[in-house]
């Protein structure tokens, strides 16, 4: 059966946000030891160990040795073996089934990156998590409750939340995570079929033209809609950057007083915080959040919009890393997210029963008449508007990229029809109106 995840906030007390960074703590130490055993074992014998072992040994030893693991939940101790595992799996599976490159560092990643390799490329073996990175710790589904706002953790006790649980179904595991200064809950829940699969309210066809200027070129066969994103990056880097120099002042401030200004730093040093430091680093953290935040419900209402009307949906194919080595044009694609839109449009289109085809990203949409199918071979990215040399159209060079998208779909799927046309009036005066829906259904089921 399917699975939903729905994220909600959390609002503990003082004292229960203590015992969350604790059991966070607890899980970044865990698999960090996890990863440093198996450095140390495939140094020593040229092979990795297994995960059971390492589980072994370490409770084993905890009980000694880190006596305080026992103040968190036992998943925070773990969970992050079965991480560490999976992580180990991806990065194997990357190397020897499809070739790439292994990285084993940050480091050696930095190097390959300035030497032109792509990231797809590179096969990523895990790496020690940092207290910079995030906190977070697994629940499994037998050692927490939700009973309508509330929900009973294990060693925390009940804790408020921002809302109920919106799906019915069986929770298979939670996460406790925190973000923007803000502890949250994500909650995976299995759930029928019925709740999953949605209706559509229209059977449009649409091409979708990502850009820059505006986000999506949307050509439905009926208007030309331009969704132009907020670009919540552009608007907050000024903000985002006065805040980011009083940071490096108190982290300049602390190290003149540690006699290390102007100085290399030696591997290792901890550099204290002051508490002034610790808020203003708080403030770029709730920017950063903020940003996010606004692009996020951007993308979401935008995804949910086009799959809900449509039937059927071209989207190009493009290479987002490729274009964000751009160093002109990698904030705004980055501020847009382009790869993000086209991964919500992907995986909801499964719930709405939305076609997804995937334009190749040689194809010259922008450089094609949808008219006549001359080809403007001198086309630059500057021209925005461009006349066909075939039939004397005047194109927009985003719109045309649209219609020629769009066109794409009824090479892929010729028996479509679009809504609005004849021939889908009669079939749903046939099935008393009802054809969309049932359509729907019937395309979901059948995959």
């Amino acid at each position: 059966m399917p699975v939903l995840a729905h994220k909600i906030r959390l609002f503990p007390t003082e004292e229960q946000a203590v015992s969350f960074e604790r059991a966070a703590g607890v899980a970044r130490f865990t698999y960090n030891w996890a990863l440093a055993e198996c450095n140390r074992v495939r140094a020593e014998t040229g092979k990795n160990p297994k995960m059971a072992d390492l589980k072994k040994k370490f409770n084993g030893l905890k009980g000694e040795q880190f006596p305080w693991i026992y103040d968190s939940p036992k998943d925070a101790n773990q969970q992050p073996f079965t991480n560490l595992q999976k992580a180990w799996k991806r990065f194997w599976y990357g190397v020897k089934k499809e070739g790439k490159i292994p990285v084993w560092s940050r480091a050696q990643k930095k190097k390959l990156l300035a030497e032109g390799v792509k990231p797809s490329k590179m096969s990523f073996a895990p790496t020690f998590k940092r207290k910079k990175d995030g906190a977070s710790f697994y629940v499994s589904n037998d050692k927490f409750s939700l009973f309508g706002k509330m929900v009973k953790l294990p060693v925390v006790g009940v804790v408020q939340m921002a809302e109920c649980l919106r799906f019915e179904g069986k929770v298979m595991s939670g996460t406790v995570s925190k973000y923007g200064g803000h502890w949250f809950l994500s909650v995976q829940v299995e759930v029928q079929d019925r709740d999953y699969f949605r209706f559509r309210s229209d059977d449009g066809i649409a091409g979708i033209d990502l850009g820059v200027k505006d986000t999506a070129i949307i050509v439905n066969g009926i208007q030309t809609e331009k969704a132009t994103g907020p670009k919540p990056l552009k608007k907050a880097l000024r903000r985002l950057a006065i805040r980011q120099r009083r940071v490096s002042r108190k982290r300049q401030a602390q190290l003149e007083k540690m006699g290390l200004k102007g100085k290399a730093i030696p591997k290792g040093t901890k550099i204290p915080k002051s508490n002034n430091q610790l808020k203003a680093e708080s403030a770029v953290t709730r920017i950063h959040a903020r940003v996010k935040n606004v692009r996020s419900d951007f993308q979401h209402k935008l995804t949910n919009r086009l799959c809900s009307e449509n039937q059927a949906i071209a989207i190009e194919d493009l290479s987002i890393a490729g274009m964000m080595q751009n160093k002109k044009l990698s904030r705004a694609i980055a501020d847009i997210g382009m790869g993000e839109i086209r991964r919500q449009i992907q995986y909801k289109a499964l719930r709405y029963g939305t076609q997804i085809v995937l334009v190749d990203r040689w194809y010259p949409s922008s450089k094609t008449c949808s008219g006549c199918g001359w080809k403007k071979e001198d086309l630059k990215l500057s021209d925005r508007e461009w006349v066909c040399e075939g039939c004397g159209t005047i194109h927009d060079r985003d719109e045309n990229a649209g219609i020629n998208l769009r066109n794409k779909v009824f090479e892929v799927f010729p028996d479509l029809l679009p809504a609005g046309s004849p021939e889908s009036h009669a079939r749903a005066d046939m099935t008393g109106g009802c054809s969309s829906q049932a359509g729907n259904f019937d395309l979901l089921r059948n995959g």
